[in-house]
């Protein structure tokens, strides 16, 4: 199970922009703390599964992992479909740094 959800955590993380990755993590904790508390079922838990599924209807991908001495190591991301939401900053070797929303 932890290994499904390292994968799960990695592919919103690229996928999703920041703001919908922090907004996507705090709704699942409160699921969380909803189904902790036996109220899964309740407006509240609805209400953020809702949202949830608003923000990855669209996240699709492949995770590549490495499993090393009980460490999980994400190798690498496949097919994972950037969005004007999601313009994240690349680094290269160069030191330079430049804004972009394709790979």
């Amino acid at each position: 199970m932890d290994l499904l959800s390292f994968a799960t955590q990695q592919l919103h993380a690229a996928a999703l922009g920041r703001d919908e990755f922090e907004c996507f993590t705090g709704l699942a904790r409160r699921i969380g703390v909803k189904l902790y508390q036996g109220e899964y079922f309740g407006n509240t838990s609805h209400a953020c599964r809702l949202a949830c599924d608003a923000l990855t209807n669209t996240v699709e991908g492949t995770v590549c992992i490495q499993i090393y001495r009980g460490n999980l190591i994400c190798d690498g991301l496949r097919s994972v479909r950037e969005t004007e939401a999601n313009i994240q900053e690349r680094r290269f070797e160069t030191g330079k740094q430049f804004w972009t929303a394709s790979q």
